[in-house]
């Protein structure tokens, strides 16, 4: 099977993630916001599903500093300053990435021993990982871990960002399976240039699940070498179990920035419901 090329530019500068919704911004390989609300309030904010904004246009801080929205909300890509006023809330965040120095170098034989030894014993106990494009499959397992842990999904909306993701040939998808073939965990790894970006993870609580998600996360780091790739991109993660896990692989925390502005007047109303906006 041949090996498509990475993507050339950012993944999240792609349409796709604000399909369906009012934009707000330029439309080309442009940092786009989607309008919405928040807890009632209008807002603008990252595309739902875009782990950030792309990366290859400057954002307009001045722009958006005059937008009539009374919040908005800005998740800058990786490693990328932000330049805005001092009326803005900065949150610092992080993902974690794992960095190889060359193509030469296999990442897979980098790996950590006890996650080595994790997918033997996935493999020993019969689970198996195998590529699908089904969007049904793998929305059912992302949806799936989403509700346990109480976070809001549009899941129509969510089904057709699936859809189009797994039609590009920049992406690598799979689902593991256990011995009896019932479906345990999935992932979607968007490839870029230079860098591998895991998304759409999803699982069934199990005995086996640990194991299962390694397997995935080993596969998508192989897929990105397979590609020239020499960054394999965790996604980050606020809950520090998962944060956790990540860097057991031997990942490294990289500085990711959320800003946001909230007018004066519609802060006691989302400090309320939404203090999570607030806090630095």
């Amino acid at each position: 099977m041949s090996i498509s090329k990475a993507l050339p530019v950012s993944w999240f500068s792609d349409p796709l993630w604000s399909n369906g919704l009012t934009t707000w911004g330029a439309i080309e390989n442009q940092n786009i916001l989607v309008q919405g609300r928040i807890k009632g309030i209008r807002a603008l904010y990252t595309p739902p599903g875009a782990l950030h904004m792309a990366c290859e246009v400057p954002i307009d801080w001045e722009k958006l500093g005059r937008a009539r929205f009374p919040c908005v909300v800005v998740d800058l890509h990786p490693a990328m300053p932000c330049n805005a006023s001092s009326e803005w809330i900065i949150q610092e965040r992080h993902t974690r990435q794992l960095q190889w120095l060359s193509e030469s170098i296999h990442p897979l034989d980098e790996l950590p021993k006890h996650r080595l030894k994790q997918i033997r014993k996935g493999e020993r106990h019969g689970l198996r990982v195998e590529l699908s494009s089904d969007h049904n499959r793998i929305l059912s397992l992302h949806q799936e871990a989403r509700l346990r842990k109480q976070l809001h999904s549009d899941e129509t909306h969510l089904r057709s960002q699936l859809e189009s993701v797994l039609k590009s040939p920049h992406q690598t998808s799979y689902v593991v399976q256990d011995a009896q073939g019932e479906d345990l965990a999935s992932a979607v790894f968007l490839h870029e240039q230079g860098r591998t970006i895991y998304a759409f993870g999803g699982q069934k609580r199990s005995k086996q699940s640990a194991w299962a998600s390694v397997m995935l996360i080993a596969k998508g780091i192989e897929a990105a070498h397979e590609r020239g790739n020499t960054c394999f991109d965790f996604g980050g993660s606020m809950d520090p179990g998962v944060d956790q896990f990540y860097a057991e692989f031997g990942a490294q925390a990289v500085s990711k920035l959320r800003c946001i502005r909230v007018a004066r007047w519609a802060r006691p109303w989302l400090q309320f419901l939404r203090p999570d906006l607030f806090t630095v």
